[in-house]
């Protein structure tokens, strides 16, 4: 039994898992047919056995004793010694005991915890009965790695009945902690199991407390956070007590993300940098335990349910304000973009609030709108795609929704003989670029083959590096998936992350994609495939051209996005700028249909069911005074 929220669907890693515990029981049940009672007086030996085992003159020296109702720590190869008594299973180390009555009968009893050779962990009880001792089947607590490494292994009692299983171990290289809870009555049984992968001075521990007040012993998870820019948080996560094991309180984590939100506000006028600081820690508390960016793990699933967070939401909308009043656009513009998280929901006031800080701030745009003929938007904003926008020169704008021109000067509209499709295609149209995703080594491109009438993606696919990161917590990466096969390693929720990365277009090198101001070649051959790392191009750095204009000119030197706030335009070697025209609005959050002209001085969108467009150059200089023409008589 464990706790009794949702939880996803089993991943391979959990099935992985399964068949990991599966196969320790076995084993388990085997060893504890084969011990003899023992008891309790007499030599030493090991427990269970009548002789000691050939492989105890081997055990190396190093003893650590414990008395009664006392928890031990065992070093890696000491001689486990409980009461004078050995304790001693073959191919198993005992890193743990805890030694008490734990089955109320008046005798003692003691729980370990161990691990095989291949690092697997399981909690075993052994309870002493008239005729000796009684060995529970040990349950299966952590899956096993390679090479194991465990640092430390304690059993702490919680109540008369629970105690909580702490190790930290580095597994395949990676740090992690995790507390197990045991209820040893009626039976030996594992509760609930979390493991935690902690950066540097990040810790993980349990304790005992009623929080209920029901008379019952509740536990409390204490996750300690740091984030590299020195800010830290404390969460207290809490599973109440009940008949069928332990429930958690879902009151965390978003009661600590609405107080540093609401911390971040108070200090937003006065000290902007605490504000930031406050956003800062509630985005790691969040990040940290929630959905697929997650580092801690329950029962093997990734992350705690969380529901779409207020506390979120506030937060980064004063992170959004507060960089804005620091004079930031940058970052500020990037808190308003994450302002569409799904996972964050953003009421109308903190909307506002950064809205209104970086409409405010120095070197915004404000030109005057000109609105075009009707049009519609083609495609979802979910999938890369071309704007249905484009410019052909600095007057004529393609609509691909109705493969209509427009000229904007004079309003007039033509029909078109261009192709109205939105994909991303390469030159011959073999292959789309069909998403941006995550992926084991870090965020992708997924390229399809086209095939058929209507030119339908393929299910095969090729993965692209964009950005190198390292997997998931608690994701089953292993090996390599084979081409055209789903990678199942990654749950749905864990690949939807995109890192903010967005496609331009497909030049004849490969790919042109963009995370705010940087631009990134994804090298990709004649068959959609990667030919090579990724390449950041600098800003005197020509890009691979052409593109399909839309969002970003046909040379990718400069490109532009729409948010709540405004559009933001980006030019290679430029600070971005934040442009507000008259008669815009954006309620419903970002959109992508915007395009730019050759010379990035008009841009042009479609917004209610209407393309509008602006333009950039500055009017010209009225005449000097002097100069100026002499009214008719």
């Amino acid at each position: 039994m464990g706790i009794s929220t949702d939880r996803a669907r089993a991943t391979p890693h959990t099935r992985y898992n399964r068949r990991v515990r599966t196969a320790t029981v076995l084993a388990f049940v085997s060893l504890a047919a084969s011990l003899v009672a023992c008891g309790d007086d007499g030599p030493a030996v090991p427990f269970g056995l009548d002789t000691p085992h050939p492989e105890t003159s081997s055990v190396p020296t190093t003893t650590v004793t414990t008395g009664a109702d006392e928890a031990a720590e065992w070093p890696d190869g000491a001689e486990v010694r409980v009461d004078d008594t050995v304790l001693s299973i073959p191919d198993t180390q005992i890193r743990a005991t805890l030694a008490s009555d734990l089955d109320g009968d008046g005798d003692r009893d003691v729980l370990f915890l161990a691990h095989g050779g291949e690092g697997a962990l399981s909690v075993g009880l052994a309870t002493r009965t008239p005729t000796g001792l009684t060995f529970a089947t040990p349950i299966p607590v952590a899956a096993g790695c390679a090479p194991p490494a465990i640092a430390s292994a304690r059993l702490v009692a919680l109540s008369p009945e629970l105690v909580a299983a702490r190790v930290e171990r580095t597994c395949s290289g990676a740090s992690e902690q995790r507390v197990v809870f045991v209820r040893t009555q009626p039976a030996l049984r594992v509760l609930t199991t979390i493991a935690f992968t902690p950066n540097a001075g990040e810790t993980l521990t349990a304790r005992s407390e009623d929080r209920d007040e029901d008379g019952h012993a509740d536990v409390v998870v204490h996750v300690t956070l740091h984030d590299p820019s020195g800010e830290s948080a404390d969460v207290d996560l809490a599973w109440l007590d009940r008949a069928a094991g332990l429930s958690r309180d879902t009151a965390e984590p978003e009661a600590t993300l609405v107080a540093r939100a609401n911390e971040a506000r108070t200090a937003l006028r006065r000290h902007p940098d605490r504000a930031l600081a406050a956003t800062r820690t509630a985005l790691l508390v969040h990040d940290a335990l929630c959905g697929a960016t997650a580092r801690l793990a329950i029962d093997d699933d990734l992350g705690l349910a969380c529901p779409p967070s207020a506390g979120l939401g506030r937060a980064l909308a004063v992170a959004a304000a507060a960089h804005a009043r620091q004079g930031h656009l940058p970052e500020a513009l990037a808190a308003v973009v994450a302002l569409g998280r799904a996972d964050a929901t953003v009421r109308e006031a903190d909307r506002t609030l950064a809205r209104d800080a970086l409409t405010a701030m120095t070197g915004v745009l404000r030109p005057t709108t000109n609105e075009g003929p009707d049009a519609r938007v083609v495609g979802s904003s979910e999938t890369p795609r071309l704007s249905t926008l484009a410019f052909l020169d600095e007057d004529r704008v393609l609509v691909r929704s109705s493969a209509r021109i427009v000229t904007l000067s004079t309003g007039v509209t033509m029909a078109s003989l261009e192709s109205g499709d939105t994909t991303i295609a390469d030159a011959s149209r073999g292959h789309v670029v069909a998403e941006i995703e995550r992926g084991c080594d870090g965020i992708v491109l997924v390229v399809r083959p086209l095939f058929g009438p209507l030119d339908s993606p393929s299910l095969e696919h090729t993965d692209a590096l964009i950005e190198a990161r390292p997997p998931p917590a608690g994701a089953a990466c292993g090996g390599p998936v084979a081409v055209g096969e789903v990678d199942t390693r990654l749950s749905i929720e864990e690949r939807r992350e995109t890192g903010g990365w967005r496609v331009l277009g497909w030049a004849p090198q490969g790919a042109l994609v963009a995370q705010g101001a940087t631009l990134v070649l994804v090298p990709l051959d004649v068959n959609g495939a990667s030919v090579g790392a990724p390449t950041t191009l600098a800003d005197d750095e020509p890009a691979p051209a052409p593109i399909a204009p839309g969002h970003a000119t046909s040379d990718a030197s400069a490109w532009a996005f729409t948010t709540d706030v405004g559009i933001v335009l980006y030019r290679r070697g430029a600070a971005p700028t934040l442009i507000v025209p008259s008669m815009y609005a954006h309620p419903d959050g970002i959109a992508v249909d915007v395009a730019v002209s050759p010379s990035a001085q008009r841009l042009a969108w479609i917004e209610a069911g209407h393309v509008r467009w602006i333009d950039l150059a500055a009017p010209p200089a009225p005449p000097p005074a002097s100069e100026a023409p002499s009214p008719a008589p």
